[in-house]
């Protein structure tokens, strides 16, 4: 009698467990999707409206482009790995499921920090981006900055720092972008570094 309970607890917490799992997996799903719809929104509405007319950023530190009450900073392209994305000008966590967004930094002083979830259509491929891959960061008023990824590394979560440049840091680049691993137990940090500007 003993092992027919305990049979029927453990299918039951079975059939409980399979369910949990594949709902956090529909769910995962979705919300990529959800930020790949978002962002290519936001991307196309953002190439319309490239102008040179400039509007500053809340510190007035940068010009961007208001839409649906955010500020974006203007468009990263990785070609090779098929990216067009928008880039939000204020970092916050419920921006960060929408699009990518500035964390730290500025094009204007080479410490620019992008950040992104590692869905599959924001910054997943960044795990296998090869080095010399093309990275083009175009603002609000056309100014398109060109870089190279010239490093990939793995960093612990907590190890937030090494995103900035720092006097003590590795000060060889002048854009980061980085995301979680698939697990979400570490970080993808690429370095690029800046080739020219055209205006």
């Amino acid at each position: 009698m003993i092992r027919r309970y305990s049979a029927n607890f453990l299918a039951i917490l079975g059939i409980i467990l399979v369910s949990s799992g594949i709902y956090w997996g529909w769910y995962n799903i979705n919300q990529a999707h959800q930020a790949d719809l978002t962002s290519q929104y936001i991307v196309k509405a953002l190439d319309k409206s490239i102008t040179h007319q400039v509007k500053g950023s809340e510190n007035g530190e940068l010009p961007v482009k208001k839409l649906d009450k955010t500020d974006y900073l203007g468009t990263l392209d990785i070609p090779n790995l098929k990216l067009h994305l928008p880039v939000a000008a204020n970092y916050s966590f419920e921006q960060l499921s929408k699009t990518p967004t500035r964390y730290y930094g500025s094009y204007l002083t080479n410490n620019m920090v992008i950040c992104a979830h590692n869905f599959p259509y924001h910054f997943d491929a960044l795990k296998n981006v090869d080095m010399g891959t093309d990275v083009y960061f175009t603002t609000t008023t056309g100014q398109i900055y060109h870089y190279k990824i010239s490093n990939r590394e793995i960093i612990e979560p907590t190890a937030i720092e090494k995103v900035y440049k720092t006097a003590t840091s590795d000060n060889d680049w002048d854009l980061s972008l980085f995301t979680c691993t698939k697990a979400g137990v570490a970080r993808v940090l690429v370095r690029c570094q800046l080739i020219d500007v055209k205006n």
